[in-house]
């Protein structure tokens, strides 16, 4: 026991005894809810902030995700791109097809004097076959069900083929065999070209649907004035040319079509629609070719 008011050694009370609950300081060294300063960054050394923090958004997969740099989601673009690419070689195996099938039937028309003489003599064959060209070819073209519809769009477009090939084989067999190899490798040449052509160069033909519509009508109209100014044969010489530098820019839309990254392009489920238009310009400049080197071939 100590008397009152004598302090127990060691302790120093300013008022004797124990302190009065709540004699302790207020606790104020946490700053209140919400007014913490923002996050810009922390540094391992010490020294508090150290520069703006690095916001990291990834996107499926574990991809980064943003807008560019650093963060960047090419994953839509390269999807993107893999569709695109898969269209494209979907049309081309389709397209080697349909034309592998119109050459073997060209060979047999051409190749064998009988059916060639045959088929010289009796044009109904290429009535027939461009009949049953344009009723399939309406029906691709107008009726978006029937083009999308498997297997009847694969049955459509063989009909087609045949129509078409059978156009392209009763028109040949009235041209000497020689005519149609050259023009048979005249086609697949400048449709190579062609094809290297649509795909580098940066003029969007794809722009320019309207103007080819107008230099088409154009053609018909020039054409009858040809024929009714000039000779048969320079007139249709002129023609055929005329109509091939024709055909040749379709084929330059309808390949820019196809490409896509331009202003306009073909749906990837347009697969047919795309072998269709890219074959019928390919058939129309091997029959421009052939009345060419026809006439060339007179006139040396």
């Amino acid at each position: 026991m100590y008397p009152q008011g004598q302090q127990q050694p060691g302790f120093n009370y300013a008022y004797g005894g124990y302190p009065q609950q709540g004699g302790y300081p207020p606790q104020g060294g946490y700053p209140p809810q919400g007014s913490y300063p923002p996050q810009t960054g922390y540094s391992p050394y010490g020294g508090g902030q150290a520069g703006p923090q690095v916001n990291l958004n990834f996107g499926p997969g574990g991809a980064p995700a943003g807008g560019g740099g650093f963060g960047a989601d090419p994953t839509g673009l390269f999807a993107e791109k893999a569709i695109r690419q898969a269209f494209i070689s979907k049309v081309y195996s389709m397209l080697t097809l349909q034309l592998i099938f119109t050459s073997v039937l060209i060979g047999m028309f051409v190749l064998n004097p009988e059916t060639k003489a045959y088929f010289a003599r009796s044009q109904g064959w290429m009535f027939l076959g461009f009949a049953i060209f344009l009723v399939t070819y309406l029906i691709l073209v107008c009726v978006e069900s029937a083009r999308r519809s498997t297997p009847l769009n694969l049955i459509l477009l063989f009909v087609l083929t045949f129509g078409y090939g059978l156009v392209a084989a009763v028109t040949s067999c009235r041209y000497n065999t020689q005519v149609v190899f050259f023009a048979f490798i005249a086609t697949g040449v400048s449709c190579f070209l062609i094809a290297l052509f649509a795909k580098s160069t940066s003029f969007d033909m794809t722009n320019c649907g309207t103007t080819l519509c107008l230099i088409g009508l154009g053609n018909l109209v020039i054409g009858l004035i040809l024929i009714a100014i000039f000779p048969a044969k320079t007139a249709s010489l002129l023609l055929a040319i005329s109509g091939a530098l024709l055909a040749s820019l379709y084929l330059i839309f309808d390949l820019q079509l196809i490409m896509g990254g331009r202003k306009c392009e073909l749906s990837p489920e347009e697969y047919i629609l795309a072998c269709v238009m890219l074959y019928t310009d390919i058939i129309q400049i091997f029959i421009y070719l052939l009345e060419i080197f026809s006439r060339l071939s007179d006139d040396s």
